[in-house]
């Protein structure tokens, strides 16, 4: 929020409105009696007052920003957006007044939030994510934070060497604690730890010791603290609450008036009220995780009925729907856990970061981390675990599928990793955003299966941009089939009335270039069939046209052609068996150079048996070597290039190969196959059945493509039903990006 109001105080961003107010819905949460806009604005800034009636009366000078639609405590469904500044209304019905417009309308209103169901039920003009640092803004960081250049570069070029931590670079909060914690292992003018830690667990408890100033073990009066504020973050996050009144605080053993500093703020101070949160969500996930551990009985008994109520987000037999607010007592974590859900449903979505940093608690429990906290455990533990995940990956797709791998990263136990990649042999991330950690933990977890254990691994409109490429294209020959549809890069416009930027953050885990609201299990792309294929593969992916310019070339960088996956030898210190068969690029800007490189790559290649590269910016000059690389490769039988502007001599190449290599189907144009025709009417139909994808994938920068090669299509020679069908699809995506035909 501060950096879009600095971007806008400079005329770098939204340069049309005059006055910029803000609002947290942190803040606004805490309101429960009717309030006026004017009286919220007169509040927060009262320099404005005198000016304010003339402000409101011009809303198209205003830019509304909404900080942390995620953290908003009240429901906005329902109930009558406010419409005037000076009505008196509920909290909710103000914040949806000026996201719907009919408050202040014309003012340009931007809004916050970690992906959370709120946004999904609000049409949003458009959605932009907040991609946060790029490489050189992080080493730039760590130079001003060290004020040492050869520390900075020491503890920079450890982080790059460890792929969990890499990937979190990319959120300002985490390059302060990973610079705070990881300080400690790199002095100035001395040799470095030998052991710094690896894990985003161990870097949260190496900067919970930094600023406890006791280390671990802590003393009686530290343990106290920590097990005392664990306590209450783990009721507040089984009770969804971010925020802590005086009287809360005190029912758990603070003094409002003596906090420590280094953990709580004050958010909001009024009249009649103060109110409290700690110093970022994250702590308070970790605390609550920190107490978790420490509260299991040596014999782990409690283990995985906790594991199962915080996946289920049921308290079983005692789900008494009367509401509790109590600290946890001395007995069982087990029964506290229960105590603490009466009333309330947690939502997985809202426990993901702390049951990451459970699972890498449990290791440090057991290695003797936490000695003055909790003693090692008698029981066995990894076995109940391994058995747990395993159970839940064999099940589970999408964001929880995701959540999974992040656990079993953060375990970290080469025993139970390898028996959980056992169980993968689907691994369908289809539309989840991946971040570069993201693509980490998955590569963790894929590095421990065995080559061709995963039948599908499905990555489609996953954006997970060049980083994440790079992150995991060592491992992609492991899988039989691989799904990599549009995952180039994309650049956010600037513009428009109303849009939401949703933040990069730990949790929900996904992050990415582009934001959709989480899909159903259902919401596949449309299946084409030429022959016998491998079902969810080929048709229209819904991709975005390549670009010109430096970007195109991107997507080919990041999977290493010619050198990657689908090439022997693989640039690996072990060479593993090839197992993939089919491949779907469609949508990636590989550009002709990619597509040069991937020829060669399978000219070596003895697996490979379904190449899909539709809309890929591939051009005449990219099959200048396609013919010998494909006439030496034996596997290959088909192969669909459609939406690529090829010209006539361009199709003659393919016609050429399709001659002499009769074994192999070649689809280069959209009127050669029905089946392909008839799979893109399908999408299209998909699409205005569900609107939100127009803008989730940039599916309008596809159809336009489309419609650009049906256009050059030479209709007098194709059949009449071809014929029949390019029309109507050409009618049909028009129609539904409003354009004429």
């Amino acid at each position: 929020m501060q950096k879009i109001l600095h971007d806008w105080a400079l005329g770098a961003a939204f340069q049309g409105p005059l006055c910029a107010l803000d609002f947290s819905c942190r803040e606004l949460s805490t309101m429960s009696s009717p309030v006026t806009l004017e009286g919220l604005i007169c509040t927060k800034r009262p320099h404005l007052q005198e000016v304010l009636p003339e402000l409101l009366a011009r809303p198209g000078d205003l830019l509304i920003l909404v900080d942390g639609l995620d953290e908003f405590r009240h429901p906005l469904d329902g109930g009558t957006p406010c419409h005037r500044p000076g009505q008196p209304a509920h909290v909710k019905e103000l914040l949806r007044g000026l996201i719907d417009g009919t408050l202040l309308p014309g003012a340009a209103v931007v809004v916050t939030s970690r992906p959370c169901p709120a946004l999904s039920s609000i049409p949003f003009d458009r959605h932009l994510v907040i991609l946060g640092f790029d490489e050189d803004q992080v080493e730039d960081y760590f130079r001003r934070f060290f004020r040492d250049a050869e520390r900075a570069a020491a503890v920079q070029g450890f982080i790059s060497g460890h792929q969990g931590l890499a990937g979190l670079c990319f959120i300002p909060l985490y390059c302060f604690i990973l610079c705070t914690a990881l300080g400690e292992f790199f002095p100035a003018g001395r040799a470095a730890d030998p052991s710094p830690p690896t894990t985003i667990t161990e870097v949260y408890r190496c900067y919970m010791a930094t600023i406890l100033g006791t280390g671990w073990s802590p003393e009686p009066g530290a343990r106290q603290l920590v097990l005392q504020l664990g306590r209450l973050a783990y009721a507040a996050l089984l009770a969804g609450k971010i925020l802590f009144t005086p009287a809360e605080l005190r029912e758990f053993g603070f003094d409002p008036q003596d906090l420590p500093g280094t953990f709580f703020n004050p958010i909001f101070s009024g009249e009649d009220h103060q109110v409290y949160c700690f110093f970022h969500l994250t702590v308070q996930e970790f605390l609550a995780a920190l107490y978790c551990v420490a509260a299991l009985d040596p014999g782990a008994e409690d283990l995985t009925p906790c594991l199962d109520l915080w996946w289920e987000g049921s308290a079983g037999q005692d789900g008494d729907p009367e509401s509790s607010w109590t600290s946890p007592g001395e007995s069982s974590l087990l029964h506290s856990t229960r105590q603490l859900l009466k009333g309330h449903q947690p939502q997985w979505d809202n426990l993901q970061m702390f049951a990451r940093f459970f699972m890498g608690l449990l290791t440090s429990r057991m290695e003797g981390k936490l000695e003055g906290l909790a003693a090692g455990f008698s029981g066995d533990v990894l076995g109940p675990v391994a058995d747990w995940l395993g159970r839940k990956l064999r099940g589970d797709t999408e964001r929880r599928l995701l959540s999974l791998l992040h656990c079993v990263a953060e375990l970290r136990q080469e025993g139970v990793t390898g028996r959980v990649a056992c169980e993968l042999e689907d691994v369908n991330l289809f539309k989840v955003t991946l971040n570069p950690a993201d693509c980490a933990a998955l590569a963790y977890v894929l590095g421990a299966s065995e080559p061709g254990r995963v039948k599908n691994l499905n990555l489609s409109y996953s954006n997970m941009g060049m980083v994440g490429l790079r992150t995991i294209r060592g491992l992609l020959h492991r899988c039989e089939t691989l799904q990599l549809r549009y995952n180039g890069d994309w650049l956010a416009r600037r513009g428009g009335q109303k849009m939401v930027c949703q933040v990069s953050a730990p949790i929900p885990a996904g992050t990415g270039t582009v934001s959709p609201s989480p899909p159903s299990a259902t919401n596949r792309p449309p299946c084409w069939q030429p022959q016998k294929s491998c079902p969810g593969l080929a048709g229209p992916w819904g991709a975005s046209p390549p670009r010109r310019g430096s970007g195109v070339g991107r997507t080919q960088e990041a999977l290493g052609w010619g050198g990657g996956f689908l090439s022997r030898p693989l640039p690996r210190p072990r060479v593993d068996p090839v197992a993939l068969l089919p491949c779907s690029l469609c949508g990636n800007c590989l550009g002709s150079e990619g597509a040069r490189r991937l020829w060669e790559a399978l000219r070596e290649n003895r697996t490979l048996e379904e190449l899909y590269l539709d809309i890929t910016g591939i051009t005449d000059s990219g099959l200048e070597n396609m013919l010998p690389c494909l006439l030496a490769n034996s596997t290959l039988r088909l192969l669909t290039i459609v939406g690529n502007r090829l010209s006539e001599a361009g199709q003659r190449i393919l016609s050429e190969l399709s001659r002499r290599k009769p074994g192999l189907k070649v689809i280069s144009t959209f009127e050669s196959d029905m089946g392909l025709l008839q799979a893109y009417l399908d999408w299209v139909e998909e699409i205005k059945a569900d609107p939100d994808q127009m803008d989730a994938v940039k599916n309008a920068d596809a159809l336009r493509c489309i419609v650009s090669v049906l256009r050059d299509l030479d209709e007098a020679r194709t059949s009449p039903e071809a014929r029949a069908r390019i029309r109507e699809l050409r009618r049909e995506i028009s129609a539904l990006l409003g354009e004429k035909e």
